[in-house]
């Protein structure tokens, strides 16, 4: 396989791999030392002084904290090199740029759309944010109680549209809110993670269709078309030198994320 070897990026992960297995070796080695050297003490002063085995467990915990820190020391992964001059802006797509009208939210979209009027709508791109929207006096209560329910219509197609103007601005690279499925206005509780969210892309009816019918197994997922034009945006941005960094919240999930559903449903029976 001479071609491979020869390959640049090839040997840039070679490298790469190189550098974390230095990184683990050099870091079990100043764990150990730290251990050899903290925990004889620890045993001495408790024998020695049975009056000091109160502060047994304290004595533990410091040296747990000591190696916390030792590990921060060493594992702590420099920043990469061309992260060091990018011109960053950060964009939450619902409220960038409409590129696509078909696309727009629906009420059924939205989180909890049983308690939202029915004279639901899309706001005015170009309202004042203070000024209420028919169906926001329709539905009545405090100004802060729509802001949630509120959408503009921003999509990956407007994202799209805007890269010269971004390029021109002298952006180099791009931080997106999150951006996969879920109804709500952050999407920080995302319904899938493995998918972008139907509404950002060309064919929402298609791609909530499509997620209806996947299983777990990861094996049978599909590409689904707001997913395919992310990837359209990843090739036109990086065709103009921007870079893109996603906000991936895998820490938590939304109510109707596949595991939490079936938690829902079946409780301590559940898998998951």
């Amino acid at each position: 396989m001479p071609e491979l070897v020869k390959s640049p990026e090839v040997a840039q992960a070679a490298e790469a791999l190189s550098g974390i297995g230095r990184e683990a070796s050099t870091l079990r080695a100043y764990s150990r030392t730290l251990l050899l050297i903290y925990l004889p003490i620890i045993h001495i002063s408790v024998n020695l002084y049975p009056s000091v085995a109160k502060i047994n467990s304290t004595a533990s915990l410091l040296v747990l904290a000591v190696l916390a820190v030792a590990l921060n020391q060493h594992t702590a992964q420099a920043d990469p090199d061309w992260a060091k001059d990018v011109v960053w802006y950060q964009i939450f797509p619902e409220r960038f740029n409409n590129g696509d009208p078909s696309n727009d939210p629906t009420r059924a979209s939205l989180d909890n759309p049983q308690y939202v009027t029915s004279e639901w709508a899309v706001m005015d791109w170009e309202a004042d944010w203070f000024d209420s929207a028919p169906w926001e006096q329709a539905q009545g209560g405090d100004f802060q109680n729509t802001l949630q329910h509120r959408r503009y219509g921003g999509d990956l197609q407007g994202v799209i549209d805007k890269l010269d103007y971004l390029k021109e601005l002298g952006i180099t690279g791009i931080y997106f809110n999150p951006i996969f499925y879920a109804n709500s206005l952050h999407k920080y509780d995302g319904n899938s993670f493995h998918h972008i969210d139907p509404h950002f892309g060309p064919d929402p009816e298609g791609d909530l269709a499509l997620i209806a019918q996947e299983s777990s197994n990861p094996r049978y997922w599909e590409w689904t078309a707001a997913d395919k034009l992310f990837l359209k945006l990843l090739e036109e941005a990086k065709a103009r030198g921007i870079r893109v960094i996603i906000d991936g919240v895998w820490n938590h999930t939304g109510r109707d994320f596949f595991a939490f559903a079936d938690i829902r449903t079946k409780f301590q029976k559940s898998r998951y």
